[in-house]
């Protein structure tokens, strides 16, 4: 007999329906698979019926997106796809509702080209006679496919993202796998490729032999210290397992069955030890001459265990790594040994090696005469830099640069503004102590012979001397500020050469300040100076100052070579304008009076640090090196 519906209440149930679904499309994320549930569940109410499919149906494949009858998603289409025309991707663009029997209701919308939403009502019974509410159940299916499309998108929007965000993932860790030029580097990089693919918190590489085990890298650092209690006994458990012919995964607390090893409990001490709770080792192999042999694993641990077991689609190229890295490092180091070995089997490499052995043996017993090259610059020995006494003004300039002077001959003569103001104030303040000291003399000697005066008389005594107090230091003040005003007349202290290129065009009528250079006067016979600048680093090869023999030569006059015994070695050292700790070292000597060298040129100098080996000499800046070197 026909079901048969309230049609009233139908329709407030379908508004409420609809109002509810758009409401949660809303809302609804990535993971929509709930929503479609709620979707079917609403519409079996809705239309009394069951079983309610929502599929997506696409030109190539579809998949159930849920089913009343089935809540978790259905991959199969089956007997819903069979319900609509073959032509039906072809003739359709639009929504549509297909009447195939009184049992059952389908409605169809495209969403974008090739791909449509498709909601299928099955009936137990028939609503052949009931044709207003199988109307009212189409609407309402209509307009529940138009909230239903844009979650189907936004999902699949994300679930491309996903995609492309793994397959960039991929690529970047593939990438990770094939850098690095040593094996040590390789291995690191490999390390680093399988923990960013993988999600794993520690990766180790290690090659494995016979009889030996050998962690090289991680991926957190290029080398292990494999003096360490858990790297050995990661390698002792490494070799127990070499001949394991499937990956070995662990996890702590699974139900899982043991991993098949030669000495299980070496896995449960290191899984105890190094706290990891999920441990995967795999072996990679290598066919050589027709045997399978092992040539490395890795290591992979997570300390949290991870939600599935991660993506393993990398493992060909992992595989390919470690074999072309290991490769690359064994044709290396091998091709040098069998062109060293094939070398040494002819008569001329045995010479080659002989003559190698004789050069090493006198590099280190020939003496060599180690000398230290170093540059600095020429003064004489007997100069005298005259500066300002005072603030100034350069008023006379009476001689001029490389003029013979004489000693207390004048060069130039200054003057002083503020020592003239000075000058004139204490003379115009002696002067007036002077006039009252004259007033005082002549009122007391006018009250000397008036009776009954004698109080007065007192008095004026006590002010005269007080006036002569005043007036003794008035006039030391003068005499001080006389001796300024000599002072500013600048004179020569030695006989000798006057020396500044640019005095007139700096000092003439010009003001200067109290500590200023003025000019220079030096003695151009006798001894000259050589300062040379040499390396900090250098002065632990120089002997006794009086023994250390130092030759130069000037930069303008490199034909003329200066020979001399060192003076004296600065007690502290000086950084240049480069950086560099310099250690200064001055030799006399005496040059030639027709070839008289400039203040301040150039020289380069050669200092003889006595005999080294050959070797040590060649090779100084090596053995340097090697001694900065920390290597303990």
């Amino acid at each position: 007999m026909a079901s048969t519906l309230n049609h009233d209440r139908l329709w407030d149930d379908a508004e409420a329906t609809i109002v509810e679904l758009e409401r949660a499309s809303r809302h609804a994320d990535v993971n929509a698979s709930g929503y479609f549930v709620v979707v079917v569940d609403r519409l079996a109410t809705l239309a009394a019926a069951s079983p309610v499919a929502l599929s997506l149906i696409g030109s190539v494949d579809s998949r159930c997106l849920a089913k009343t009858n089935s809540p978790s998603n259905d991959a199969s289409f089956g007997d819903i796809q069979s319900i609509f025309p073959s032509d039906i991707t072809a003739t359709h663009t639009a929504p549509w509702v297909y009447h195939g029997d009184a049992n059952r209701l389908a409605v169809i919308q495209q969403i974008r080209p090739g791909q449509w939403v498709a909601i299928v009502i099955d009936w137990c019974e028939p609503l052949r006679d009931d044709p207003e509410s199988r109307l009212t159940i189409s609407d309402a299916v209509k307009a529940v496919i138009e909230f239903v499309s844009p979650v189907v998108l936004r999902q699949q929007l994300a679930l491309a993202d996903h995609d492309i965000a793994s397959l960039r993932l991929r690529e970047q860790s593939i990438a990770m796998l094939y850098q690095g030029r040593k094996w040590s580097e390789s291995a690191h990089h490999i390390a680093q490729g399988i923990a960013n693919h993988r999600h794993a918190d520690r990766v180790l590489i290690a090659t494995i032999g016979q009889s030996r085990c050998r962690l090289i890298a991680s991926n957190a650092a290029p080398t292990i210290d494999r003096r360490e209690r858990l790297a050995s006994l990661l390698e002792e458990l490494l070799l127990s397992v070499n001949d394991a012919q499937e990956p070995i995964r662990f996890t702590v607390g699974a139900a899982s069955p043991q991993p098949k090893i030669n000495r299980p409990e070496l896995l449960d001490q290191y899984v105890i030890e190094s706290g990891c709770r999920q441990i995967e080792i795999n072996v990679i192999r290598q066919c050589d001459d027709g045997i399978i042999q092992p040539i490395a694993m890795t290591v992979v641990e997570w300390f949290r265990i991870p939600e599935s077991a991660g993506d393993q689609a990398i493992d060909s190229h992992i595989e390919r790594a470690v074999q072309s890295a290991l490769a690359r490092d064994t044709d290396l180091w091998g091709s040098l040994g069998r062109r060293f070995g094939d070398q040494v089997q002819h008569r001329a490499a045995r010479l080659v090696i002989i003559g190698l052995a004789v050069a090493a043996l006198a590099l280190w017993l020939v003496p060599a005469r180690l000398v230290i090259h170093a540059e600095g610059r020429v003064v004489p020995a007997v100069q005298r830099r005259l500066f300002s006494p005072a603030d100034a003004v350069v008023t006379e300039i009476s001689v001029t640069s490389g003029d013979k002077v004489t000693v207390g001959q004048t060069l130039l003569r200054l003057r002083s503004p503020a020592i003239d103001l000075q000058e004139e104030n204490l003379r115009g303040a002696v002067l007036t102590a002077k006039t009252r000291l004259a007033a005082l003399l002549a009122s007391r000697s006018n009250n000397s012979r008036e009776p009954g005066q004698r109080g007065d008389v007192n008095q004026t005594a006590t002010s005269e001397e007080s006036l002569k107090v005043e007036i003794e230091g008035l006039e030391k003040q003068l005499a001080l500020v006389a001796q300024q005003q000599r002072e500013l007349e600048i004179v020569s202290p030695i006989a000798g050469v006057v020396d500044r290129w640019d005095m007139r065009q700096t000092l003439a009528q010009r003001p200067v300040s109290q500590g200023q250079y003025l000019v220079d006067v030096f003695k151009p016979a006798g001894n000259w100076i050589a300062e040379l600048d040499m390396p900090d680093s250098a002065t632990g090869y120089l002997g006794k100052p009086s023994e250390t023999t130092v030759a130069f030569r000037l930069q303008s006059q490199p034909d003329q070579y200066y020979a001399t015994v060192s003076t004296t070695v600065a007690e502290a050292a000086h950084v240049d304008s480069q950086g560099r700790s310099l250690v200064r070292l001055r030799s006399q000597f005496v040059p030639s009076l027709d070839r008289r060298p400039t203040i301040g040129a150039t020289v380069w100098g050669e200092i003889d640090c006595g005999n080294r080996s050959l070797g040590f000499v060649l090779f100084r800046g090596l053995f340097e090196w090697w001694n900065r070197q920390s290597w303990f």
